[in-house]
């Protein structure tokens, strides 16, 4: 089994989008958190499910909500590092900037 680690640059993004959704309406911000970590799941039971979009790095899409989460997969030490949960309508190539 894999070993998640969230970059700070994701934690914020997670946490933005949370106080957003929240903010939009009372628990679609809980409901973003809970679709977030089910794919997170997903990843760390099977890290080479989602494709790759660059080199290592990797995209998952996220259902119900437009966002992506990208990562890193580190076999040697059976790590995944995301570094980006960000939305659809971003810069696309805004989680170059992260690696």
């Amino acid at each position: 089994m894999y070993i998640i680690r969230l970059t700070d640059n994701a934690e914020s993004d997670l946490n933005e989008s949370y106080n957003w959704y929240e903010n939009q309406k009372i628990n679609l911000g809980v409901e973003f958190i809970k679709t977030i970590n089910r794919t997170i799941e997903l990843i760390k039971e099977n890290p080479f499910l989602y494709k790759s979009v660059y080199k290592n790095v990797r995209k998952a899409k996220i259902n119900k909500f437009p966002f992506n989460i990208y990562y890193l997969i580190t076999p040697q030490f059976n790590q995944i590092d995301i570094f980006g949960i960000l939305h659809d309508s971003r810069n696309p190539l805004i989680w170059k900037t992260r690696i």
